[in-house]
């Protein structure tokens, strides 16, 4: 029988090990991945402000690989041979007839180093690491995109219900929120400033040291920790691998989400780019691609013709504002409410449901 990799525990292979419940793959399907627990960064600032628990934020990938037929090795694909199909680990190699990589992204390189350093990524580290840096003294969060100004409020309202009163501080070099527009920056300065929160925007940070950091404006911010959230950065696994990477060294794939060299290849989900678009690095476009990788693996393994990824035009985010308020973005719609995190939380919560049953 045939053998299908699924490297990486993301939003379309968690997708495609669902779907093998219903529908079987006539492939020996193995997925591996370093933790046996996926954990969704949707619901990050939910668990950061104790609205959730771990287990409320995590899949347990092992259990859910096995209720469709497939399998689950924990570990670490350190590079594929795509001329021997072969998935190189520390100590063997996996043959493979299809692979598919759905790892995500790393964080940018950090300007400086210190025990109080922090990241999402991967994701599985991230409940002890905000754990401790919201307790901290004076916690600053580097980033100021969705993932930034969501942990820097839920950090801010944990505090606050807490009894922990100095101050939260948000860094971004350009505006907050600027990948939803003017509107959605705007709205966001608002609220972080009748909530509390300190931000600076406009300011790249040049250096951390233990301390403090510096800004390329000469401003030093002290801190007792830094969440580091300032861009995304390619695995080096792709070109380590010899495969086809855009000019960050993200694998590139087509609108059948397979790579144009090595059409055995397949991505999804932060981890690649498309060759004839630029979308967002979030989870939307992972959610939809996943239907389109999975189709695909069928037509595959069928010899039937593939379809194809239309990234859509407008997608609604709702991001978590803290206090179980949330901030909607629509096209040119822009709305905060509570009624927007209880809209929030019921499709999160609808989502993980579907894939711990």
């Amino acid at each position: 029988m045939k053998k299908l990799l699924l490297i990486g525990g993301g939003h379309a292979h968690v997708f495609i090990l669902k779907a093998l419940q219903k529908e079987k793959l006539d492939m020996e399907v193995t997925m591996i991945s370093p933790s046996v627990h996926q954990y969704y960064s949707g619901m990050f600032s939910g668990y950061t402000e104790g609205i959730y628990n771990e287990e409320d934020i995590r899949i347990d990938l092992s259990e859910l690989a096995a209720s469709g037929g497939a399998s689950f090795r924990k570990g670490e694909v350190q590079s594929i041979d795509p001329l021997n199909k072969e998935a190189v680990m520390k100590e063997e190699r996996i043959p493979f007839d299809l692979i598919s990589f759905d790892i995500g992204s790393l964080v940018r390189k950090v300007p400086g180093s210190g025990e109080e350093m922090y990241s999402v990524k991967p994701n599985h580290v991230f409940p002890e690491n905000i754990s401790r840096l919201k307790r901290s003294e004076e916690p600053v969060v580097v980033g100021g995109g969705a993932a930034g100004v969501e942990l820097a409020l839920s950090m801010l309202a944990w505090r606050k219900k807490n009894q922990v009163y100095q101050r939260v501080t948000l860094i971004d070099s350009g505006d907050l929120l600027e990948e939803f527009g003017e509107k959605a920056s705007k709205k966001a300065k608002t609220i972080a400033a009748y909530k509390g929160l300190s931000f600076i925007t406009g300011e790249r940070v040049e250096q951390i040291g233990e301390d403090g950091l510096l800004t390329d404006k000469g401003r030093n911010v002290s801190h007792s920790g830094v969440l580091w959230l300032s861009g995304a950065e390619a695995p080096p696994l792709f070109e380590r691998s010899g495969l086809n990477v855009d000019s960050k060294g993200f694998l590139l794939v087509n609108d059948q989400l397979r790579n144009d060299e090595y059409p055995f290849v397949y991505g999804a989900g932060d981890c690649v780019s498309l060759y004839n678009s630029s979308i967002p690095k979030n989870g939307v476009f992972a959610v939809r691609q996943a239907p389109v990788l999975w189709e695909n693996l069928k037509r595959e393994v069928m010899q039937e013709d593939p379809v194809s990824f239309r990234p859509p035009k407008t997608y609604m985010a709702i991001l978590s504002t803290g206090d179980r308020e949330g901030l909607l973005s629509y096209g040119k719609l822009i709305l905060h409410h509570h009624l927007c995190f209880r809209l929030k939380h019921f499709i999160d919560s609808k989502f993980m449901e579907k894939y711990q049953k």
